[in-house]
């Protein structure tokens, strides 16, 4: 072979060399390119795989509430998760500490009532009594009377202004000494005491006609009140009297109560704590030795 023959030949071989070289490069960027594809391009991939994980944990945490930023939503949102359900109980819980508080409050707020009453309240209540005892009862005492007893002695106020037919009635009695040897007769503990009608031995005396009913509507029956005793006829009181010893609502408006015992209220009360018999009848009789007149203060 020539030298010409020889130089072309190796041309000939170094071109074919290059274009070899050539196609293989090719060939890598395409692979390059496919996965390059793969990941940034078909999401099929990995980078798919990333963007489903990222993208579904996204979804799941943000917007299918299935995940655990579902529970964090139903904390927040729901209301059915523990963190709601503690909520929902923290809330009941303060519901109960303000029904509490409110009931606490009241509580404070009729104690304060009741306290600055005594600005208010107490004092109102305090005023009322007051003026029941100073209106009602001094300014309207029409009248005295001592109480004698084998038990000790009391002393009643009569309301003549309030229950004239009723006070009117009850004087006759003292002024003709009607009640002196009557006996207390029927007495329940925590209740009243009852006279005026039976002499030691349990006879009767004669008594005048019964009197009307007669209500006053500020005087109730409690303890130290006394009141005409009567059948079952509102209208058939007549000597018999009874003093209280208990707030007897159940009276009011339907026996004539027409004063109240101004002092000695321990003897008559000591008599309502007597033994009885059966019939409420004292086993040791309770005589009333006298009823007089003292007037007014």
């Amino acid at each position: 072979m020539t030298k010409l023959s020889i130089f072309l030949a190796a041309i000939l071989l170094a071109a074919l060399c290059q274009c070899s070289g050539s196609n293989d490069d090719s060939e890598n960027n395409g692979g390059d390119a496919d996965t390059d594809s793969d990941t940034d391009g078909d999401t099929d991939g990995d980078g798919d795989s990333d963007g489903d994980s990222d993208g579904d944990s996204d979804t799941d945490a943000d917007g299918d509430s299935d995940g655990d930023a579902d529970t964090d939503s139903d904390a927040d949102g729901d209301g059915d998760a523990d963190s709601d359900s503690d909520a929902d109980s923290d809330s009941d819980s303060d519901t109960d500490a303000d029904n509490d508080s409110d009931s606490d409050s009241d509580s404070d707020s009729d104690s304060d009532a009741d306290t600055d009453g005594d600005t208010d309240a107490d004092s109102d209540s305090d005023a009322d009594s007051d003026t029941d005892s100073d209106s009602d009862t001094d300014s309207n005492v029409t009248e005295r009377l001592e109480f004698k007893t084998n038990k000790g002695d009391f002393i009643v106020e009569l309301y003549g202004n309030d229950a004239p037919i009723t006070v009117d009635n009850f004087l006759f009695y003292v002024d003709s000494e009607f009640f002196d040897g009557k006996i207390f007769h029927r007495v329940i503990a925590d209740f009243m005491i009852q006279g005026g009608g039976y002499n030691e031995d349990g006879s009767t005396d004669p008594t005048e006609d019964p009197i009307e009913l007669e209500i006053v509507d500020w005087l109730k029956h409690t303890p130290g009140v006394i009141s005409m005793a009567r059948t079952s006829d509102p209208n058939s009181a007549t000597s018999q009297f009874f003093v209280c010893v208990s707030t007897s609502p159940h009276l009011d408006g339907e026996y004539a109560a027409f004063g109240k015992v101004e002092s000695g209220y321990d003897v008559v009360e000591g008599i309502s704590l007597v033994e009885t018999d059966s019939n409420d009848a004292p086993i040791e009789k309770v005589v009333m030795t006298s009823v007089r007149r003292l007037g007014v203060k």
